[in-house]
């Protein structure tokens, strides 16, 4: 074949490859998490080209810049920490958990994330929902309840609040959380970006 045509072929090969790659650990569960790799990249500086780290009453530690090969990664929304302060939970408005233990320095400097998992949010009826609609997850507020950790997950598109359980929020299915009734006004899309 010409030199484009086998170029075309390769990268649709490539394509079909990464296709299968990247569904394995999410396709093969339907609820619950699944490992994921994810690299941590430090980020040392708040303001690019500048060395301050004092701003007002806050003092910049350190970031982590987060890359996955993984196509369900990205898009995080909401985040929040468990009481530990090292376990992170985040929600991607792609309708997706993340969770990782945060790992950081003796002077506080955040060195990277271990143990870094994913899974699905799930909907109401216990099954991760198939249209944007139903998986735009946009704000997260851990909260803890006689001693149970529980996940508080705002959604945008169609304004609502829901409950899981925690650890495990990626196998849990949501309880619904009784909102004002101003917000059954809120337009499509303009909904609740955070909690």
């Amino acid at each position: 074949p010409s030199a484009s045509r086998h170029a075309a072929m390769s990268r649709g090969a490539l394509a079909l490859l990464f296709a299968i790659v990247s569904a394995g650990p999410l396709a093969a569960a339907d609820t619950g998490f699944a490992p994921i790799e994810v690299r941590a990249l430090p980020v040392t500086d708040f303001l690019r080209g500048s060395s301050q780290t004092q701003f007002g009453a806050l003092r910049f530690l350190g970031g982590l810049e987060l890359v996955s090969k993984d196509h369900a990664f990205g898009s995080l929304s909401g985040l929040d920490f468990a009481p530990d302060g090292k376990t992170l939970y985040a929600v991607a408005d792609t309708g997706f958990w993340f969770r990782a233990t945060l790992t950081a320095d003796a002077t506080g400097r955040p060195t990277g994330l271990a143990d870094t998992v994913i899974g699905p949010v799930l909907g109401d009826d216990g099954k991760p929902p198939q249209e944007k609609i139903d998986a735009d997850a946009e704000g997260l507020r851990l909260v803890e309840n006689d001693g149970a950790l529980t996940a508080l997950v705002s959604f945008e598109q169609t304004a609502r609040v829901r409950a899981f359980a925690a650890p495990d929020v990626a196998a849990s299915t949501p309880v619904k959380v009784t909102l004002p009734k101003f917000v059954r006004g809120i337009r499509r899309n303009q909904g609740l970006e955070s909690i």
